[in-house]
C-alpha cells in the first residue's frame, strides 16, 4: 500500500462589488512578489474552510464575513514546479456581502489593496488568479497547475 499524500490546503477570497473584485499586491514573501492576488491563506488545525476564510478575511483585509456569506467557487490543485514551491490545494471562496471597512492589516506582506474589474486586470496578476477567473467563466469548478 502507497502512502498517503498530505496535502496543505488553503483558501482564497473574492471579494467581489458589481464587476470589480479586490485584489491584494504581495511583498516580502518566497512567492510571486509585485503581484496582485486574491487575499488568503492557509487553513489552520480544527478549521472548516468557511471558518478559515472568515478569520483570513478579517486578520488581512479588515472586514467581516459571515462563514455563511461565502460561496465556493473553484478548487485548485497547484503542483511544485519552479514558479511554485510546494504542492497545496486552494479553495476559492466568493463574497458579496461583509461588514467594516477596508484596511491593509498585514502590510507587511501586501504593499496595495485595489479593486480591478473582473475584464480589466493589473498585468502583474498571479496565475491562481487567472485559472480561477478562467473556472468562473466557464464554469469549470477545478483546476491545475503545473507549470
Amino acid at each position: 500500500m502507497k502512502n498517503l499524500f498530505k496535502l496543505p490546503a488553503y483558501v482564497g477570497i473574492m471579494l467581489q462589488k458589481n464587476n470589480e473584485v479586490l485584489l491584494v499586491k504581495r511583498c516580502n514573501s518566497d512567492w510571486m512578489n509585485d503581484y496582485w492576488s486574491f487575499p488568503g491563506g492557509l487553513l489552520e488545525e480544527n478549521e472548516s474552510l468557511p471558518e478559515a476564510a472568515t478569520r483570513e478575511t478579517e486578520e488581512e483585509i479588515g472586514v467581516v464575513v459571515q462563514p455563511d456569506d461565502f460561496e465556493l467557487l473553484h478548487v485548485l490543485q497547484v503542483h511544485k514546479h519552479p514558479k511554485n514551491n510546494k504542492d497545496i490545494l486552494g479553495f476559492y471562496f466568493k463574497a458579496e456581502l461583509w461588514q467594516g471597512d477596508l484596511v491593509n492589516k498585514e502590510p507587511h506582506k501586501h504593499s496595495a489593496f485595489g479593486w480591478f474589474a473582473i475584464n480589466d486586470l493589473p498585468s502583474m496578476v498571479t496565475e491562481h488568479v487567472l485559472l480561477v477567473l478562467d473556472g468562473i467563466k466557464t464554469g469549470k469548478r477545478f483546476s491545475e497547475e503545473n507549470s
